[in-house]
């Protein structure tokens, strides 16, 4: 460690060695510059909490891992030092088809598109940080089973926590006990971007105990889903709606939360796309304002339900709006 000029060469031999004896490698505490790793098909990399840091020279991607068996990273600090990212790469942190991946105690900072991208990856993000991404902070698409647990997500351009399908399938995912906030919408829109939590074709999903707060649009949307339970989250100033179930979706339970401070407290609607089959109850829902700033066409309602939907044992306060809005909407 501690080395200014670029070790990237040296650290692809020794973690090309290592994997031919499926030895794990330990990096004491220090700065590490490289660039352009490709992680081989086994690797368990560790180092020294908030002590040893990979950073990123630039000049094309961090880390990158495709069809590989294993990648154990845990006790690293991965920093991108907001350097350009090539187009061959989604974040600092981009891996494909990993059949068992476990991210443990690591901060992953200063990105300069994601933090963390997934693509077909099956594994865990547990106790780690990610901050300060431009885009992103975890972006996984056709997940076959990921935990995103006990996590620090903070500072992101335009999401917080992305688990995404290409066409609705199962993926068992778990988002728990994650702390999101301060989430924007840089690249604009009307709700695709500025989510803390984003579910988008993806099944069976669990999204439970995260405190989420300051995002630009909503701190949970759930969009074309299907058996997808949130429950006892905490959300707090949310710009549009704080808990959305929108579009295709079918099986929504959503149960005893807490929405203070939104546009919109909980929001089951998009009857015309095939929604349907919700609940929505034992929640709090108060301190819902008079417009939103993101998206004027947001009425302030605590909680809005088209059909399909029971509404039952929540507590609503302190609405500018209507309290509950159920049965009645353009879809």
């Amino acid at each position: 460690p501690g080395t200014m000029d670029d070790q990237s060469k040296v650290f692809d031999r020794m973690l090309a060695r290592a994997a031919e004896t499926d030895t794990p490698v330990f990096l004491p505490a220090g700065t590490y510059v490289v660039s352009n790793l490709k992680l081989p098909r086994r690797v368990r990399l560790s180092g020294v909490p908030s002590a040893t840091r990979i950073v990123y020279g630039g000049d094309g991607h961090l880390l990158f891992a495709e069809d590989a068996d294993l990648v154990d990273l845990s006790g690293l600090v991965i920093d991108g030092a907001n350097k350009w990212i090539g187009d061959h790469a989604q974040a600092i942190v981009d891996f494909r088809r990993v059949a068992e991946l476990s991210i443990d105690r690591c901060q992953i900072i200063g990105s300069g598109k994601s933090g963390v991208a997934l693509e077909r990856v099956s594994g865990r993000i547990e106790r780690s940080t990610i901050t300060g991404a431009a885009e992103y902070g975890i972006y996984s698409v056709e997940a076959r089973r990921v935990t995103i647990r006990d996590n620090m997500v903070a500072d992101c351009g335009n999401g917080g926590i992305l688990v995404w399908g290409n066409a609705n399938r199962s993926g068992s995912s778990t988002i728990s006990g994650n702390a999101i906030s301060g989430i924007g919408a840089s690249n604009g829109g009307n709700g695709q971007n500025g989510n803390g939590i984003n579910i988008f074709r993806c099944d069976d999903v669990i999204i439970a105990g995260n405190r989420i707060k300051d995002c630009a649009f909503t701190a949970i949307r759930l969009n074309s889903t299907r058996n997808v339970v949130v429950s006892g989250n905490l959300c707090t100033n949310s710009g549009e709606v704080a808990i959305f179930s929108e579009f295709a979706f079918t099986g929504s339970v959503i149960a005893d939360n807490i929405v203070d401070g939104a546009a919109l407290g909980i929001s089951v609607t998009n009857m015309d796309s095939g929604g349907q089959v919700a609940t929505v109850s034992g929640n709090i829902v108060r301190n819902v304002r008079e417009r939103s700033e993101v998206n004027p066409d947001t009425r302030p309602i605590g909680i809005y339900a088209e059909a399909d939907t029971a509404i039952t044992g929540n507590t609503v306060h302190s609405i500018v709006g209507m309290g509950i809005r159920a049965g009645n909407g353009p879809f």
